[in-house]
């Protein structure tokens, strides 16, 4: 547990986030955010290269897509999309984000390698190298 003792230098905010928060977030009368979004603000601080992520969870998918402003050439979200509350769906999801980025599903994998390696230059947007 944190305790001012520990990090008395440190400032702590809490929020809940996912599946089930909000009603709990209400109750402690503390600030629900909603998940997408949060990952989106952990990418960007983590990640000043990131193109495109994914995220598939055990109730839902996830996929954001990120983008440079053309003014201030900040990283931000351009756009996001959620398959919803069933996992049921998460195939079809899938299916539906490898003809986004044009990358047949089986090559996900490689991608992801790719990209890892430090070697990725390509258009994360459209899938190509």
């Amino acid at each position: 547990m944190i305790n001012g003792e520990q990090y008395p230098k440190e400032k702590v905010r809490i929020c809940l986030t996912g599946s089930g928060a909000k009603p709990l977030a209400e109750r402690l009368n503390v600030p629900f955010v909603q998940e997408v979004f949060v990952n989106s603000i952990a990418l960007k601080h983590d990640y000043d290269q990131v193109g495109t992520a994914i995220e598939l969870g055990g109730q839902d998918a996830k996929i954001i897509f990120f983008g440079r402003g053309s003014q201030s050439g900040n990283l931000n979200v351009s756009n996001m999309r959620m398959n919803g509350s069933c996992a049921g769906g998460t195939g079809a999801f899938i299916d539906e984000v490898a003809s986004i980025l044009k990358v047949p599903v089986g090559k996900f994998n490689c991608k992801t390698d790719y990209w890892r390696s430090g070697t990725g230059t390509g258009n994360s947007k459209t899938g190509r190298v």
